[in-house]
């Protein structure tokens, strides 16, 4: 029983010995409102009970003498007792919290409990250069230049392409035509005919290793048979069928997966029936190379 109505009972008791009779007990007209003076803690709710009156702490506060005297304001973000998606961001408020999903993710539901991250690389909503690789990471993305290109930026949004041509590509043979990169020679263009034989080419022509005793991006036995002596092998960065009597690869190359990172960066290992020919585990990552394929090599 609240104090309140305890004193109003001694003053009834009071009054019966005084006057004789139970003048004004159990009668409320005219007796204030309870509440007014009621113990309850500021925030809870006070409700009129008979000739008392009892208290409600508010949802979101804890009942610490479960009379609503005191009532204290629960952290649900802090004791994890909030429903936030595990990257949103949860804030406490007086009588409860939000949630917010970070940049780089859509709130699905409007209130953060689900967050789902934006596929900026499948959408188009990156700011890479053409020429970079883009992955998804963490609500956002990441641009890697090719190998041989200057990361102007160091972010992979300007990627420069060489001032020469780096192995395994092909350059005009022309006075304005980029020079091969240092250590690399020209090799011309000719391909094999597929009768012992080689196509001649003109016009172009590739910059190799050709001499170091593998057969390298850009070298056939056409354009480097001191180093591809093999008929049909299979070159750097090319695929092989995996069959009985396949091709084998150059020398010097090993057979790696022909898995390859999706649109989030992920690696699906559904790729089979071929491999590719490359230098994976030289410690750089090259023709044909990923971090799917040559984790050795290769960085997401």
């Amino acid at each position: 029983m609240k104090i309140w109505t305890v004193l109003r009972a001694v003053a009834c008791v009071t009054a019966v010995i005084a006057l004789g009779a139970m003048a004004g007990c159990g009668d409320d007209s005219g007796a204030g409102d309870p509440c007014e003076n009621s113990d309850c803690d500021p925030t809870a709710t006070c409700t009129v009970e008979g000739s008392g009156y009892a208290c409600e702490c508010p949802a979101g506060y804890g009942d610490d003498n479960g009379d609503g005297t005191v009532c204290t304001e629960v952290d649900e973000c802090a004791e994890g007792l909030d429903d936030c998606d595990a990257v949103a961001t949860c804030t406490n408020y007086d009588g409860g919290y939000t949630c917010a999903c970070p940049g780089g993710y859509v709130d699905d539901n409007g209130d953060g409990t689900v967050c789902t991250e934006i596929d900026a690389c499948g959408n188009d909503l990156d700011d890479c250069d053409a020429v970079a690789v883009c992955a998804n990471a963490d609500g956002g993305w990441t641009c890697t230049c090719p190998p041989d290109y200057t990361d102007v930026n160091g972010d992979g949004t300007l990627c420069e392409p060489p001032a020469c041509t780096p192995e395994g590509d092909s350059h005009a043979i022309s006075p304005t035509g980029l020079d091969c990169c240092t250590g690399l020679v020209d090799v011309g263009c000719a391909d094999p005919d597929g009768s012992d034989g080689c196509m001649s080419c003109t016009g172009a022509s590739f910059c190799t290793n050709c001499g170091d005793g593998i057969c390298s991006a850009g070298e056939n036995e056409c354009r480097c048979p001191e180093d591809c002596d093999f008929p049909n092998c299979v070159a750097e960065g090319d695929s092989r069928p995996v069959i009985p009597n396949a091709p084998p690869c150059c020398a010097g190359l090993v057979p790696i997966s022909c898995d390859t990172p999706d649109g989030t960066g992920n690696c699906s290992g559904t790729c089979a029936g071929a491999s590719i020919c490359t230098h994976c585990g030289d410690g750089t990552c090259g023709l044909g190379e990923n971090h799917c394929n040559c984790p050795a090599d290769c960085t997401p």
